[in-house]
């Protein structure tokens, strides 16, 4: 799957010309990427998520944003319930739904498996230019490894549009 960032790209954000920064520089962007995926909840690129889950109520909320299929849904039959027949389950943007006639299992500790994250060129231009500022500010101070304010108010204002509040 697409990096969402090349390392070309990071590199003249950064306006480095040279090779000798490379890894420090896709050390940097990897975690970068991170930041924006984790205060978004949202892959910049597909990836296969898999998500435990305890309970069932009348959908399924899936963590990883956007959901582009369901692959497999997974329990221990030894602790109750029927097999989930996966023809059964209705997508819709990130909830899982059962189809009309079907039931959840009363069993605990379903794994759900999917692919989640934006198709090459999907990317919100917000998205890759909230990573590439946090990447800036990481080059910039490396030994801290922290975010100015300034920086911090400019990525949360990129970030505010894509974030989902309250899982």
């Amino acid at each position: 799957m697409a990096d969402p960032i090349t390392l070309e790209q990071a590199k003249k954000h950064l306006e480095v010309q040279h090779d000798d920064d490379d890894d420090m520089i896709a050390d940097m962007l990897a975690a970068a990427i991170d930041h924006v995926e984790t205060v978004t909840g949202k892959n910049l690129s597909e990836k296969e998520v898999e998500q435990e889950v305890a309970t069932f109520g009348r959908y399924v909320r899936l963590a990883r944003r956007p959901v582009q299929q369901v692959v497999r849904v997974e329990y221990d039959p030894s602790v109750g319930g029927l097999p989930i027949a996966f023809a059964g389950h209705r997508l819709l943007n990130d909830r899982l739904y059962l189809a009309a006639g079907y039931r959840w299992p009363s069993a605990i500790g379903a794994r759900l498996t999917y692919v989640a994250g934006y198709k090459p060129g999907e990317m919100p231009a917000g998205l890759g230019r909230a990573a590439l500022l946090v990447l800036g500010e990481f080059y910039k101070n490396r030994e801290a490894g922290s975010l100015s304010p300034d920086a911090e108010r400019a990525i949360a204002s990129l970030l505010r549009p894509h974030r989902r509040y309250g899982l």
